[in-house]
C-alpha cells in the first residue's frame, strides 16, 4: 500500500522536501516547505483554524455550521497517521492561547 501524506501536504519533488497549502478563500495559498510532513500538517490546520476564526468574526449567525466544519476538520487529521503527536501540540498551544 503506498503511504498516503495527510491532507495540505504533498512532496515538492524539486524542493526535496514537503510542501504545506491550504484553499483559503478560493484561492490555493503555499504555506511553506518542511522537513517532515507533520510540521507541514501544523500549517495546514494553522491556516485553516485562521479562516474558520476570521468567518467566525464576520458571521456569528454561521458559527454553529463552521463549528461543526472545523470538528470535521479535526476528525479528518485524526485518521492520519502520527496524530497523537499533532493532537497533543494542539492541545499545549490551546491551552498557552
Amino acid at each position: 500500500m503506498k503511504h498516503r501524506l495527510p491532507v495540505g501536504v504533498s512532496w515538492a519533488r524539486d524542493k526535496k522536501c514537503y510542501k504545506a497549502q491550504a484553499k483559503i478563500d478560493g484561492r490555493i495559498k503555499h504555506l511553506g516547505y518542511h522537513s517532515s510532513p507533520y510540521p507541514a500538517l501544523l500549517a495546514y490546520i494553522d491556516a485553516k483554524r485562521v479562516m474558520v476564526r476570521k468567518l467566525l468574526n464576520e458571521n456569528r449567525k454561521m458559527q454553529h455550521f463552521i463549528t461543526k466544519e472545523l470538528v470535521q476538520l479535526r476528525l479528518t487529521q485524526m485518521e492520519q497517521r502520527g496524530f497523537e503527536q499533532i493532537y497533543k501540540y494542539l492541545q499545549e498551544r490551546e491551552a498557552t492561547q
